[in-house]
């Protein structure tokens, strides 16, 4: 009798837990894009980029690829223990930089509506967990929930683009940013942020010359931009 009761509580535990589904919850950062055509490394990309996703406990989720950011949800299935896309949007800015463009079409085409994804979560001895999405057949994607670690001896590297710009500037970095001001040419302090943002709106800023000054946590580098 209590063999049997420890079954029905034991199964009944695992009922419960797939129906939950796994927890994805959280920000994942993008490491490598697979298919049987193609492997890419996010590291080889130049300038450096840091491409990333994070995920509500509802399982709609949020992201940026190079300069455009997306947004969708999936939606678990119990039964396959799988996931389907139910929506996917993302905004249609061009980052300037053709291999920037064209990283962002392949990572973008792996959300396709109504597709299927295959997930693995695996704790790694050094301390991090692994995200691998896959989709039919033999395709995927690799995430982490840290930042993968740069070389100490790698230099901090900036690029901003468009310059000269218009509306919107977009900062790539190998390394996460602290702090972002920035400042007019005589000097003057016009806008700070302490995240570590991907681009900014100068829309609003008359045309002329300006300086964005950032921070790492190694280094701080000032460049200079026009707005037209």
């Amino acid at each position: 009798m209590k063999k049997t009761l420890l079954l029905i509580v034991s199964t009944l535990i695992w009922a419960v837990s797939m129906a939950q589904g796994p927890v994805l919850e959280g920000t994942w950062y993008l490491y490598n894009m697979y298919s049987e055509l193609y492997y890419i490394d996010t590291n080889t990309v130049n300038p450096p980029i840091t491409p990333s996703i994070s995920f509500n406990q509802d399982y709609t989720f949020n992201g940026i690829g190079v300069c455009n950011t997306f947004e969708g949800a999936l939606e678990y299935n119990p039964t396959e223990d799988d996931f389907t896309l139910v929506s996917f949007t993302a905004t249609q800015e061009d980052c300037g930089i053709f291999e920037h463009n064209d990283f962002e079409d392949v990572y973008f085409d792996y959300f396709s509506e109504g597709g299927k994804f295959f997930y693995f979560i695996e704790e790694d001895p050094a301390g991090f967990t692994s995200l691998q999405l896959d989709i039919p057949i033999f395709a995927g994607m690799r995430f982490r929930n840290v930042l993968l670690k740069i070389d100490e001896a790698e230099p901090f590297q900036i690029n901003i683009h468009p310059n000269p710009v218009t509306d919107k500037i977009f900062i790539n970095t190998n390394w996460p940013l602290e702090k972002i001001e920035m400042y007019s040419l005589e000097g003057k302090l016009l806008w700070s942020d302490n995240r570590s943002l991907n681009s900014i709106n100068v829309a609003n800023l008359v045309p002329g010359v300006y300086f964005i000054t950032l921070f790492s946590e190694r280094e701080v580098m000032t460049k200079k931009f026009i707005k037209k």
